[in-house]
């Protein structure tokens, strides 16, 4: 029978110390573990996972932002946009295998933009720009014993975004 039980806390801040400048946090704190959790067959035997960490849960996540707003004159603004994402070490599999397939994430994204009176707006973004590699998630490979497979989180990727709003 499997059963998990997860306590924490999560806080959440936002902090505009002048009009232009928005600050924001958020953290979470997690004791995810598995209360009861007996496989009938593993690699080796039996498993119990009774009293381990609910894979894919992390124990402490945390997303820092900010965005600075400005006028350019007349009908044209912009901004610039920063946010940092941290999710601590997490085991991705739950088969007693978390060495194969550990996650952190500690990504770095931004963005700035210039929005135009006229409902044009164009924004240049980055994605993952410090290029963190981690999986997603991980599994056993079908008819390869011994053998995993996962799917890695998106490379670095920059773009341009050009949008025209209708009112």
């Amino acid at each position: 029978m499997l059963r998990y039980s997860t306590r924490g806390l999560e806080l959440e801040a936002t902090f505009a110390p002048v009009d232009e400048l928005t600050l924001s946090f958020s953290g979470t704190w997690l004791d995810p573990v598995y209360d009861s959790f007996k496989l009938r067959e593993g690699v080796d035997g039996p498993v119990d996972l009774s009293g381990e960490q609910v894979p894919g849960v992390h124990e402490f996540s945390m997303n820092v932002s900010g965005i600075y707003s400005f006028s350019l004159g007349g009908t044209m603004s912009g901004f610039v946009r920063a946010a940092y994402i941290f999710d601590d070490e997490v085991p991705v599999v739950d088969n007693g295998l978390s060495s194969i397939a550990p996650r952190e994430v500690s990504t770095f994204n931004a963005s700035i933009g210039i929005e135009w009176g006229n409902g044009f707006e164009a924004m240049l973004w980055g994605r993952n720009i410090n290029d963190d590699d981690y999986l997603l998630s991980a599994f056993p490979s079908v008819a390869q014993e011994g053998s995993f497979s996962g799917y890695p989180n998106e490379p670095r990727t920059y773009g341009l975004t050009v949008t025209k709003r209708f009112q």
